[in-house]
């Protein structure tokens, strides 16, 4: 079972300074200057572009993308998928196609400016971009946009994304003890695993115990722990005082600004001893008066 907190979303904005400023190079003449890569990193996601260079003149600041080949994609995925892509241009605006997909949609081979067969078309060819209802229902983290006919001059392009909700991964689902002897204990193991964005431990603590007979005995998991795949086992332990049905709820929360907080249920029951005879019964058979014999019977 997972539990998460909210939805979120943000924005990567695409513009010559951004490009120029996470280490790519675009060609200021009338040159494209195909041979060179623009590759860039920005907000911890890579990109790159083919066929495209600045603007000039009167499209100076934009980014201006070759008729049929100006290609603009990310070459890592983004942390959630795309909600919606936004294009500013200058002059007059030209209609781009736009592609969709869960890998790199463009080859490296700086030759090729066709988006891959993995690409799914978003939408229809758009000027302005394309918005949450082209992007319903789809999970991208990768995208591509293609130039059609005709330059274009993109002052920016911005993208907006759906960052994952804070989360965390336990199982089992529930915690139920077999009914265990009164002063005795039974342990079973939890595990906390699969986090998304936590950055604050997190504290498991019980609930709704009124007699005390559940325990945590290590309450806190770091972040790091329950981020992992693997992740951390944690013990609960079940010691009843009477011969009753317990319950109890173990809360499971992390605090700050990655808030989770869930709940799983705790169930048990405390028994006494039973005992047992290996015989249903003991026969001495006949015995003379004053006489005496034993026989002997296993009690466990």
């Amino acid at each position: 079972m997972s539990w998460n907190a909210r939805g979120e979303t943000r924005t990567i904005t695409i513009t010559v300074n951004s490009i120029e400023s996470g280490g790519g190079t675009l060609s200021s003449s009338s040159s494209y200057n195909d041979a060179v890569e623009k590759a860039w990193t920005q907000d911890g996601v890579s990109f790159a572009g083919k066929a495209i260079k600045k603007g000039t003149g009167g499209n100076a600041g934009a980014i201006q993308a070759r008729a049929s080949e100006g290609l603009l994609y990310n070459t890592t995925p983004l942390s959630g998928k795309i909600v919606s892509i936004t294009i500013t241009s200058t002059g007059t605006a030209r209609s781009s196609s736009c592609y969709g997909g869960s890998s790199q949609l463009v080859s490296n081979d700086l030759s090729d400016y066709n988006v891959n067969n993995s690409g799914t078309p978003v939408g229809s060819t758009s000027d302005t971009g394309w918005t949450a209802e082209d992007f319903s229902g789809t999970s991208y983290t990768f995208f591509a946009i293609k130039r059609s006919s005709n330059v274009a001059y993109w002052s920016s392009v911005v993208i907006t994304y759906e960052i994952p909700d804070p989360s965390v991964a336990f199982s089992p689902s529930a915690l139920a003890f077999n009914t265990t002897l009164i002063g005795t204990s039974n342990t079973q193991r939890l595990t906390i695993n699969k986090g998304v964005r936590l950055t604050h431990s997190v504290t498991l603590s019980v609930l709704n115990d009124t007699a005390g007979v559940f325990s945590v005995p290590v309450d806190t998991v770091t972040a790091q722990e329950a981020m992992s795949t693997s992740g951390k086992k944690v013990d609960v332990v079940f010691t009843p005082v009477h011969t009753y049905a317990y319950g109890g709820v173990l809360r499971i929360s992390s605090e700050g600004g990655d808030f989770v907080d869930t709940t799983l249920a705790l169930t048990g029951a405390g028994g006494l001893p039973t005992l047992s005879a290996d015989s249903a019964q003991v026969r001495f058979g006949g015995l003379a008066q004053g006489t005496s014999t034993s026989r002997n019977i296993k009690i466990t």
